[in-house]
C-alpha cells in the first residue's frame, strides 16, 4: 500500500497534498483561484463549506489521523474510496470522525 498522505482532499477525490503546518496557506491558495475565498484567516472553512476534506495527523496527546468534512456535506464516493485506507486501521482515527464515518456509509 502505498503511504497516506496529508493535504486537502477535492470533491472529485484528487489530493492537493500539503503537511500539516501548511494547511491554511495551501487552504488560502486553493480557495483564491477557485473563487471561494470569503476570509483569509478562515481560508479552511471556506474549502470545508465547498466540500473539500482536510487530511491531517493530530499532533498534541492523540497522534492518530485528523480528517475533517464539513458539518453541511456528506463525503463524495470519489472521497469515500480515496479516504477508506486511513480507516482500515481505526484505532489511528479519532472516535468523533470514525462515528461520522460509520454514519455515513
Amino acid at each position: 500500500m502505498n503511504e497516506l498522505k496529508t493535504g486537502w482532499l477535492t470533491p472529485t477525490g484528487e489530493l492537493i497534498e500539503c503537511t500539516g503546518y501548511e494547511h491554511l496557506s495551501t487552504a488560502k491558495d486553493i480557495a483564491a483561484r477557485l473563487e471561494l475565498l470569503k476570509n483569509e484567516a478562515r481560508a479552511d472553512d471556506d474549502l470545508l463549506n465547498a466540500g473539500f476534506v482536510l487530511i491531517g495527523r493530530w499532533t498534541f496527546l492523540f497522534h492518530g489521523w485528523r480528517i475533517i468534512w464539513g458539518w453541511h456535506h456528506t463525503l463524495t464516493p470519489e472521497q469515500r474510496r480515496f479516504l477508506q485506507p486511513y480507516f482500515d486501521n481505526e484505532t489511528d482515527i479519532d472516535e468523533q470522525t470514525l462515528m461520522r464515518w460509520r454514519r455515513e456509509d
